[in-house]
């Protein structure tokens, strides 16, 4: 595949940001009273929606 390697990076960086996301919600829950739990659960989902999307973008190694 010609942009296997542009696609595997994007991937990794789809994942960082799901990390920095969960991150952000769970300390952003301890440390301070702004966050809601309407803004929590959109943290969430819009990390599961990051994660699957660097999930298909990532492409499978194939052995030769």
């Amino acid at each position: 595949m010609k942009y296997s390697q542009r696609r595997k990076e994007t991937g990794k960086m789809l994942i960082d940001i799901v990390k920095y996301l969960i991150t952000i919600v769970i300390i952003g829950g301890l440390f301070t009273d702004k966050l809601t739990l309407q803004m929590a659960i959109w943290g969430i989902i819009s990390s599961i929606v990051l994660y699957l999307l660097a999930f298909f973008t990532i492409p499978l190694d194939k052995e030769v």
